[in-house]
């Protein structure tokens, strides 16, 4: 009688109780492995749900989806994801090799190390990781090494840590500070003791070692602690903002501008001011004045920054022809900061008056004054829109008649250069 007679035969079996407990160990066994299977296939789900979910936070629905089939070895429904489009790929091909001639080195993000271990887990080689990635191998196999054999599937390297670990040693790089804690120590003890100022201690006990311009942007960067700061002779103003106004040199200068702009011979030719609310104020008034027919535009503005006075000046040219607009003169102040973007959307040539020379622009500076008539100083113009600042100033101004206009008024004299364009 064979084995499987003996199993089918409850009687039998009933006789022979010591293998009845054979059969069930060998029962219990196979269910246990069947268990083991059953969880696995679980945390193999889980883990994959949780790589979707994460790879969905950082590149949606769609490419989430087809990066997991690319991982699977479906790539059909995934080349645009991984491949070049055709009009890009030779852009592409010359960005790689101008960054490799440079010497620029893209470091792994976030995602790629996500993906590195996905694919090693999948069984995967490390060069076929890396023509996977668009990576060079070595790459795959460095950031794989530093925590586990790179020969072997994946067991010990975290994604999350790695790139945690990568985080804080990028806070390291860079050139380490003159200021040592031990420079620092001798810094307060000097100046507590000894009463001396950064200037003496950088002139003599640190001489060669710190200047007196490291110890103060030590003091500036909070490296000292607060108790050493009631040690300095002068504690200084606030440290503020420096001002744009002295932070650019070029551009074109007014001595560069052709002789014809001052004759006021011929039309085109503008300039450019600013006129600022009071300290307590926001807000600003931006100004272009023609030269020739002495017309006026303006604007206000609430903020005082070279956005908003760019975005003036080229929204206005852009209203007119391109004969209304041959070239603006105006000062160094911060609202010009962004002339070179102007001067590339527009065309039109901006040139700068020398410093502490506002006759150099007394057109604009003549239109100010006579603005000031109706909004004197300590006037908040964020408390006042463009219409009131038109139609109670600036529509009078335009309606003026002048001598130097033959008594016209600068609207007529404006109107007039504008047909005969």
């Amino acid at each position: 009688m064979d084995f499987y007679e003996m199993y089918n035969n409850p009687s039998l079996l009933a006789s022979n109780w010591h293998l009845m407990g054979f059969l069930a160990r060998i029962e219990f066994y196979a269910f246990a492995e069947k268990m083991r299977e059953i969880e696995e296939i679980a945390r193999e789900l889980i883990a994959e749900r949780q790589l979707r979910e994460r790879l969905a936070e950082e590149l949606g629905e769609e490419d989430a989806d087809a990066l997991l089939k690319a991982l699977k070895g479906d790539f059909s429904a995934c080349s645009d994801f991984w491949q070049d489009d055709p009009e890009e790929a030779s852009e592409k091909d010359e960005e790689e090799a101008s960054s490799k001639k440079s010497g620029k080195y893209r470091h792994l993000s976030l995602m790629e190390r996500i993906v590195m271990v996905t694919l090693r887990s999948e069984g995967n080689s490390i060069s076929g990781i890396g023509r996977k990635m668009n990576r060079n191998k070595g790459t795959v196999s460095r950031e794989l090494r530093r925590f586990d054999d790179a020969c072997s599937l994946i067991s010990k390297y975290d994604p999350e840590k790695a790139h945690e670990n990568y985080l804080k040693k990028r806070k390291k790089c860079g050139r380490k500070s003159i200021l040592t804690q031990e420079i620092i120590k001798k810094v307060y003890e000097l100046m507590k003791r000894r009463r001396m100022s950064p200037e003496q201690i950088a002139n003599t006990e640190l001489k060669g070692v710190a200047s007196k311009a490291t110890i103060y942007r030590g003091f500036d960067r909070e490296v000292f602690s607060s108790d050493a700061k009631r040690y300095l002779w002068r504690k200084g103003k606030k440290n503020r903002r420096l001002s744009l106004r002295r932070k650019y040199r070029t551009g074109k200068s007014i001595h560069e501008r052709p002789a014809v702009i001052d004759l006021r011979t011929e039309f085109g030719h503008w300039e450019a001011d600013t006129i600022e609310s009071c300290r307590s104020g926001t807000g600003c008034v931006f100004i272009l004045h023609e030269r020739k027919t002495r017309f006026t535009i303006t604007c206000r503005s609430l903020f005082f920054d070279a956005d908003s006075m760019k975005k003036f000046i080229i929204r206005t040219i852009r209203k007119f022809p391109k004969a209304v607009f041959k070239s603006i003169t105006c000062d160094r102040g911060k609202e010009f900061a962004e002339f070179l973007d102007i001067e590339d959307k527009t065309g039109v040539n901006i040139y700068f008056a020398d410093p502490h020379c506002p006759n150099q622009k007394g057109s604009v500076e003549h239109a100010n004054g006579l603005i000031r008539r109706f909004f004197p100083k300590g006037t908040d113009f964020g408390k006042i829109n463009s219409t009131i600042l038109y139609h109670q100033a600036v529509s009078y101004i335009n309606a003026w008649p002048m001598e130097v206009l033959c008594w016209k008024t600068p609207r007529q004299a404006f109107q007039g250069e504008l047909a005969s364009l």
